[in-house]
């Protein structure tokens, strides 16, 4: 640069530095996609890439945006989706990238029905049916996220479909899970109708399998009947806390659980097997449960539903009562008429203010109410209150997310801890984890904690069919008797520690 002031002459120096653009994002629809897309096709993502050391932001359809590098693609309508991304360094944001992401409508139609009816490690297995080809078996895809990984034809005959009315009930399936799943990591499966946009019912399942069975070692053995391993409740704001039924082994080895897929707020205790803590996010989750002996992993798959706060959506034909508030916790049962195999989530609250005081899951086995005609029995629920509720307090249940309040209340709690704790100590608590029970009788019990604690179990003849003695009993004693050589039966499970005895009726079919 030159100037020229007062016929004098002089030289000034500047420096421009130009920046290279920050480059164009590139997007791209996951590898794993199967092509086209499908109306309702799960898990479909797009992946956003070229935005090292910049920021990336990105817009869709319907005003969506956000600055992530994975982007959910909703499949509920057909149509083109426009997505763009720009990547920005400093000051300069690059020029771009776009992707138009096609929703295809189905290949074919009909008028759809089925579920998926269980998954673990083993099988994946549901049934589907045309309603417009009564007779005609149809095709399902199995698809591990987008991706159809196998098609296979449902033609396997059920009792059931055909009293159902499901044609000539010729419309199930069983697809064995292939060694490629068994990885360790979680699979989410989903079946549909091939080549429509239904999904079948209670998909998808999460899976994470791991290791091949040999003659010498067997997987862990999902909990049967599944009392907890079906849909859960709870809601935003609320304590929430439910124990998962435990799995057993074959050799009876000691096995490690784990539970992938919980919402923000809750966890589980791995050791206890308790989901506990406050949600604090709404939707429905699909968890996967798995239990591993060292070598073999197996695991089954429900969902969990959070509810938004003071939600109130939940109907059933309900019935249920509040029975005991005292030391041993708050007792009662509740069940859903339509729903009888069903456990339904109460939760608590203090008469007069409302406060919420949390909730439990009514899934603890009662021969009484079996008996009784509701459902398979397992509609108990026993709930540890808070440390704020004291001696007197008033308290209130309903069935959580609903406007039905449990007969029974409001009830006052008591408990005198410092005086039961010199008289008795904590009461002694027994459950039985799935009865009726096959080869093998789950036991856990409380409240004998550094006692010695003796289980015995006999025919209604008095004869002894086996017994445990542990010295000295853990907070949480579990221990599983072998009763398959056993003939079926009705069976009692005495259980003693000290001056306290618990005596349960045990079904072995």
């Amino acid at each position: 640069m030159t100037g020229t002031t007062n016929a004098c002459s002089g030289t000034a120096t500047a420096s421009v530095t130009i920046y290279d653009a920050p480059p164009t994002p590139l997007l791209s629809v996951s590898p794993r996609v199967t092509q086209p897309i499908l109306q309702n096709t799960p898990y479909v993502t797009l992946t956003v890439t070229g935005c090292e050391g910049g920021t990336m932001s990105w817009q869709g359809p319907g005003g969506a945006s956000g600055s992530g590098t994975t982007i959910s693609v909703p499949t509920s309508t057909t149509g083109n989706l426009a997505y763009s991304a720009t990547c920005q360094v400093g000051s300069c944001v690059s020029s771009p990238g776009t992707l138009t992401v096609t929703i295809s409508p189905p290949l074919v139609s009909g008028s759809f029905d089925g579920f998926v009816n269980g998954a673990d490690c083993s099988t994946f297995r549901g049934w589907a049916w045309d309603r417009n080809k009564g007779n005609t078996a149809i095709s399902v895809d199995i698809l591990d996220g987008p991706q159809v990984i196998h098609t296979l034809l449902a033609d396997v005959f059920r009792q059931d479909l055909q009293t159902a009315g499901k044609g000539n009930g010729k419309h199930a399936f069983s697809w064995s899970i292939p060694t490629e799943l068994k990885d360790g990591l979680a699979h989410n499966l989903t079946a549909r109708v091939s080549g429509s946009s239904f999904i079948l019912k209670d998909s998808p399942k999460a899976l994470i399998c791991q290791g091949s069975s040999t003659p010498a070692n067997k997987a862990p053995v999902p909990p049967s009947p599944t009392i907890l391993v079906t849909p859960l409740a709870a809601q935003v704001g609320v304590p929430f806390s439910g124990t998962l039924v435990a799995f057993t082994d074959p050799e009876n080895q000691p096995l490690t659980y784990g539970l992938s897929g919980l919402p923000a707020g809750l966890s589980i205790n791995a050791n206890s097997r308790v989901i506990s803590g406050t949600p604090t996010e709404s939707g429905t989750f699909v968890l996967a449960y798995s239990a591993s002996d060292g070598v073999l992993t197996n695991s089954v798959s429900f969902p969990l539903t959070v509810n938004p706060s003071s939600t109130t959506t939940v109907t059933g034909s309900f019935e249920g009562y509040l029975d005991k508030l005292d030391c041993g916790g708050i007792r009662g049962w509740v069940w859903d008429r339509n729903k009888p195999n069903t456990p339904l989530t109460v939760e608590f609250y203090r008469d007069g203010t409302g406060e919420v005081l949390g909730s439990a899951v009514a899934n603890i086995f009662r021969q009484d109410l079996k008996d009784a005609g509701k459902g398979n029995g397992a509609h108990a629920y026993n709930f540890t209150p808070p440390g704020s509720v004291t001696s007197s307090t008033l308290i209130k249940a309903r069935v959580l997310g609903s406007t039905y309040e449990l007969k029974g209340g409001a009830k006052a709690y008591q408990c005198a801890p410092a005086r039961l704790s010199a008289e008795t100590g904590s009461e002694l608590r027994v459950t039985v984890l799935g009865n009726p029970v096959s080869d093998q009788l789950q036991v856990e019990v409380r409240g004998a904690e550094g006692q010695p604690l003796r289980l015995q179990l006999t025919d209604l003849n008095g004869r002894l069919v086996t017994e445990r003695q542990i010295e000295t009993a853990k907070a949480i004693e579990q221990q599983s008797l072998l009763i398959g050589q056993h003939p079926a039966g009705l069976l009692l499970l005495r259980v003693s520690s000290g001056a306290q005895r618990v005596t349960l009726k045990v079904l072995k079919p």
